[in-house]
């Protein structure tokens, strides 16, 4: 019986730390700080805007037709923002981007 429970309780902290390992990459996501500015167009406005080089992107996932997709944190002061429900649970209203100069 004894054995029985050593097992059980090896398992049990094996998963424990595998679990703990997984949270980790959560808490710590991947971070890019962009080195040159990046150009941001809107598609189909011809709207352009620029993200300063020394902004940080955070990796949040790649689709399966190969683009990666970053989130970034903007501190906004003195805004009243107009908030209302999302349509979906995660609506992502895309960007394309590229480094300042070499768009077409």
């Amino acid at each position: 019986m004894l054995k029985i429970f050593s097992y059980f309780m090896a398992l049990t902290i094996v998963f424990c730390i595998g679990f703990v390992a997984g949270r980790i990459k959560d808490i710590y996501p991947s971070i890019a700080k962009l080195e040159k500015p990046l150009n941001l167009s809107v598609q189909n406005t011809g709207e352009t805007y620029k993200l300063p080089s020394g902004t940080s992107l955070y990796y949040s996932h790649s689709t399966k037709e190969g683009i990666d997709v970053y989130t970034i944190y903007l501190f906004v002061e003195g805004i009243d923002f107009e908030l209302k429900k999302a349509e979906q649970r995660w609506p992502i209203y895309p960007l394309h981007a590229d480094v300042w100069g070499n768009s077409d």
